[in-house]
């Protein structure tokens, strides 16, 4: 009988594809928009998980410096070209790839001002997921904050999309074809903090509205409703 090897889900490659989707124009997600209010003047922030880069250069505009992470390589390219049309941002940013599925941040401790993470911790499962939070916590400054919001399993219509092409492997987490996704409870959060030896956070809901924003949802999803997490050191 032969054995069929398991291959490695492609993240890197999926996460392109995800990309090239973006319109080229689209907009600073309205989380940015709102969190930016509460950074401290000239953060060193981390968006982890940046994408194409739309967050980050917003953040550039509102006078932070910025270390963009992602597991895609043609995203981040798309983001320094976005980025590097602004001549004043040249020695502000920086990009670099990395796995977070197995990889750490590969920043010193105490670093970051602000960690930023939208829409991209829900990507692991439970062991993988506690130590993401530890290195987070790990990587910020005293008196540092994080944010992260993640999809919520209250949020029925998204949840039915991902129910349809995906299968519940165990509670709140889906496989589709190696790509895994998560919808933790907030229960289920609280006790990964505890975990990751995290005990000063606030966790609760946060809805956000895409009307008239140009922006790409999978769903097609007008609104999505996120478990939001703040972490303070």
């Amino acid at each position: 009988m032969i054995k069929l090897k398991h291959m490695k889900f492609d993240s890197a490659n999926h996460w392109n594809a995800s990309c090239l989707r973006h319109p080229n124009d689209r907009d600073a997600s309205n989380y940015a928009k709102d969190k930016e209010d509460l950074f401290p003047r000239n953060s060193v922030i981390c968006d982890f998980g940046c994408s194409d880069g739309v967050d980050s250069l917003y953040f550039l505009k509102k006078g932070h410096n910025v270390h963009l992470f992602d597991v895609a390589d043609l995203a981040l390219k798309r983001a320094e070209e976005n980025i590097k049309r602004y001549k004043e941002f040249e020695n502000k940013f920086t990009t670099q790839v990395i796995d977070a599925s197995e990889e750490n941040i590969p920043i010193q401790d105490s670093f970051f001002d602000i960690f930023y993470a939208r829409l991209s911790v829900h990507y692991f499962k439970p062991d993988r997921t506690i130590e993401v939070l530890k290195d987070i916590f790990r990587v910020l400054k005293k008196g540092g904050t994080a944010y992260i919001v993640v999809k919520s399993p209250k949020d029925k219509k998204e949840l039915g999309w991902l129910k349809s092409q995906s299968k519940e492997i165990s509670p709140g987490v889906y496989d589709k074809s190696g790509l895994i996704q998560t919808r933790y409870t907030k229960e289920q959060y609280k006790e990964f903090l505890k975990k990751a030896g995290i005990i000063d956070y606030e966790i609760g809901d946060y809805i956000e509205n895409f009307t008239n924003q140009k922006t790409y949802v999978k769903s097609g999803a007008e609104k999505l409703l996120y478990i939001e997490i703040i972490i303070k050191k």
